[in-house]
């Protein structure tokens, strides 16, 4: 069983991340079983022991129990990873895991009605549909989800990226305004000195640079890339595309336009473990992001963006550009609506399938 020393660079709550040690290469996966110890000894620093609940490849993470509170960064800890077992650790985890309806409602995490009702649309408002996309790999973390807000209740997702690609141009070409969230940083900071070139972004509550953030700020921009080139061949005529919402919301803005938007899933909004029907917590996610943005879209005043930057540079804007669906070099000064969700609100999501 694979077992290192490394330094912590960063601690965020529950999340404990060790830059420059691939935990993938340690058999860091969902199932493995994992203990933390400190490796002088001192037998005051209690151990962490924790089951991996998710495809994450890049952070120690858990939040029961929590990480103790003598992991900081500079530390220098033991890793330990033992692979999952059949009937011990993943199936403790499936044991935990909302066997029905019921069941999940008394998962998930106490919040208020109106964080968990989904909004009705805003009177005057056409017809819509919201995308959000857990960025990762195939496999091993891309997901989505989808919410017709006028028509549905519930969201529907999946990590069937091709079958996206599908409903996507589906809705684009019925005419619908559609908004597209990434669950990845979609514009950078461009530091007025060096020692900034790496830091957060405004309200960023961990740095883009940094772990998680610096894998899915770099897999987004292919993936990006490949979403609007589809768009592009498979949309007839090509969709409008705006990374303004107040232009995308505009009373005149009907029919096939498409608002590219940032979805800043973190902390409390994770989900931890598949729901009910057996749905991954990358789909949850991408449906809590899909609630955070009808949620937003619904109340007036709407809320400004929770993350900014003073100089940006647009990926988003960037991958437009290489689309060929847009020719303005501004879009590479542009900001995205980035929404930041408090909570997990993704559970009760349902599997989409072809038909």
């Amino acid at each position: 069983m694979p077992i290192r020393d490394h330094v912590v660079s960063y601690r965020n709550g529950p999340q404990v991340m060790v830059a420059g040690l691939r935990l993938q290469d340690m058999g860091y996966c969902r199932g493995a079983q994992v203990e933390i110890t400190d490796p002088t000894g001192n037998s005051a620093n209690m151990s962490w022991e924790f089951v991996v609940s998710n495809d994450e490849h890049a952070t120690l993470v858990c939040r029961n129990p929590p990480p103790p509170g003598w992991i900081q960064p500079n530390v220098r800890i033991q890793i330990e990873v033992r692979p999952p077992t059949v009937g011990g650790a993943a199936g403790a985890l499936a044991k935990s895991a909302p066997r029905s309806p019921g069941d999940l409602a008394s998962a998930l995490p106490e919040v208020s009605t109106l964080e968990l009702a989904l909004p009705q649309p805003r009177p005057g408002l056409p017809p819509r549909v919201i995308y959000a996309v857990d960025v990762g790999a195939p496999g091993g973390g891309l997901a989505w989800a989808r919410l017709a807000p006028h028509a549905a209740q519930i969201p529907a997702g999946s990590t069937d990226y091709d079958l996206f690609l599908e409903r996507l141009a589906r809705d684009l070409r019925a005419g619908l305004p559609v908004a597209l969230g990434f669950e990845a940083p979609l514009f950078l900071p461009v530091a007025s000195t060096i020692g900034d070139l790496t830091r957060a972004r405004l309200n960023e509550p961990g740095p883009w640079s940094f772990g998680p953030g610096a894998y899915v700020t770099t897999v987004v921009i292919p993936l990006m890339a490949l979403t609007l080139k589809h768009l592009r061949s498979a949309v007839t005529p090509p969709p409008d595309v705006s990374l303004d919402a107040a232009r995308w919301l505009a009373p005149g803005a009907l029919g096939s336009s498409l608002l590219l938007w940032e979805a800043f899933v973190w902390g409390a909004g994770h989900a931890r473990e598949p729901n009910a029907g057996g749905l991954r917590a990358d789909v949850q996610d991408a449906a809590t992001a899909v609630r955070a943005f009808v949620a937003w879209e619904a109340v007036e005043p709407r809320q400004s963006s929770s993350i900014t930057a003073q100089d940006p540079i647009s990926i988003v804007g960037a991958a437009l550009l290489w689309s060929g669906l847009d020719s303005n070099l501004g879009l590479l000064h542009q900001q995205t609506l980035v929404l930041r969700p408090t909570q997990a609100m993704g559970g009760d999501v349902v599997g989409c399938v072809r038909g």
